[in-house]
């Protein structure tokens, strides 16, 4: 139960470093996510997401625009994956799981979480192996990609209850908390 408690934790403490309440969010930031969403309907999905980024720097407030993100970070790392391209669709999978929420009505939980099983087959490693998904979490982490070591620490300790990766775990979600106060301009 404790373990239970503790990946609640850092999920809430997770969303919560870039989908804090909100304040008003400007028409530049709503017209970019309205951008978005075509690009996001017209499958270019690079663009989309730098319009995201944008949107989302400006307010990091704005959960439509991070819900959006996860969105077109879900179908381009379907989309990298389908070529190929599989170390960078991880990276987009792992985002696209860091933002998703409930509410999204395009994709699901389980169909972020396939796509990511399937290229970390692809990538030659095992889904359900404790090892795999920490060795995967260690790699993100020694490239500064955080939400990707956040992910992969938090399904590693799905597996198995670790202390050593509560403590990598606890690590990325303090790098994450620096890369929000620097993005939001504290």
């Amino acid at each position: 139960m404790k373990f239970k408690c503790f990946l609640a934790i850092c999920l809430a403490y997770s969303l919560s470093l870039f989908l804090p309440c909100t304040a008003i969010t400007s028409e530049e930031c709503i017209q970019r996510n309205n951008d978005a969403v075509k690009e996001i309907n017209s499958k270019n999905f690079p663009k989309a997401i730098g319009l995201l980024e944008q949107a989302i720097a400006e307010d990091p407030d704005y959960k439509l625009a991070a819900e959006n993100l996860a969105t077109a970070d879900f179908y381009f790392g379907k989309q990298l994956a389908s070529r190929g391209i599989h170390a960078e669709a991880l990276k987009h999978l792992h985002r696209s799981l860091f933002y998703l929420t409930d509410r999204n009505a395009l994709i699901s939980r389980n169909s972020v979480e396939d796509a990511l099983n399937s290229v970390i087959t692809k990538l030659g490693k095992n889904p359900t192996s404790f090892d795999d998904r920490v060795s995967l979490g260690d790699d993100a982490r020694k490239s500064s990609d955080w939400i990707g070591a956040l992910v992969e620490y938090k399904h590693a300790l799905s597996i198995r209850n670790d202390s050593a990766v509560k403590e990598k775990l606890s690590f990325a979600l303090q790098k994450l908390s620096q890369v929000k106060e620097v993005y939001s301009g504290h």
